[in-house]
């Protein structure tokens, strides 16, 4: 009797245990289906996103997104290397719609022996044929960048792998509209050719840090980027 009693506590374990294991595989493939439509989706959001430019080899990449409260029609990006603004990276007929996010991809053009800095501006269209300038634009510093719009002011929001901060452009581009916006008494009249502007971003209006965006021509880059996408052989300036 006391035999027959102790096999059946025993089979009464095997199976409680038998029993445990199944309801924990059941779990844990539950748990993988539920994780695998989140990744899947994930990755159609990524390949969704629609792009400005092309993806080179050499290029930069950040994800814009278009916080104007306008439609953007033309994007234009123009190094030190440059005299003007080149054509427009978006497709014909294509529009940058607001709150819409992309990914930008920008090669830049060869250095030159006569730059001593390497610095990127961007000029917007909007679709009422306003524009605005996006002045050093921080390319291998920021992962993404929101463009904001303000009084007729354009300016960016992001975050610097650098400094690892958030980092707003508002005040430093309402300064550079007002100098523009001045009557040129000491200067004459110049055409939209490129300007000498290495002392626009030393930060010196007032802004809440002292960073020059301004870039490097050494081809000694570091790891200072922070996981961001440098393509190019330029490092930022420490």
């Amino acid at each position: 009797m006391k035999n027959r009693l102790k096999a059946i506590l025993a089979i009464g374990v095997i199976s409680t245990g038998l029993l445990a294991g199944s309801t924990a595989v059941v779990s844990a493939e539950q748990s993988t289906a539920a994780e695998a439509p989140s990744q899947e989706s994930d990755k159609e959001s990524a390949v969704e996103l629609k792009t400005i430019g092309k993806e080179e080899k050499d290029c930069f990449q950040v994800k814009l997104k278009n916080a104007t409260g306008k439609d953007l029609k033309a994007i234009s990006i123009m190094s030190t290397a440059e005299k003007e603004f080149p054509e427009n990276m978006l497709e014909e007929k294509d529009i940058f719609v607001k709150d819409e996010e992309r990914m930008l991809f920008y090669t830049a053009p060869e250095i030159t022996p006569e730059e001593d800095v390497r610095k990127y501006d961007v000029e917007l269209t909007f679709e009422d044929d306003s524009k605005a300038v996006l002045h050093t634009f921080p390319f291998g510093d920021t992962e993404e960048a929101e463009i904001r719009l303000e009084e007729k002011v354009a300016y960016i929001v992001f975050e610097s792998t650098s400094l690892k901060k958030e980092i707003i452009t508002k005040e430093t581009e309402t300064s550079l509209a007002q100098e523009a916006a001045a009557p040129a008494e000491t200067a004459p009249a110049e055409s939209s050719s490129y300007t000498d502007s290495s002392s626009d971003y030393g930060y010196d209006y007032g802004y809440d840090y002292s960073y020059d965006y301004s870039y490097s021509i050494s081809t000694d880059y570091g790891s200072g980027g922070g996981g961001t996408e440098q393509c190019l052989t330029d490092g930022l300036l420490g």
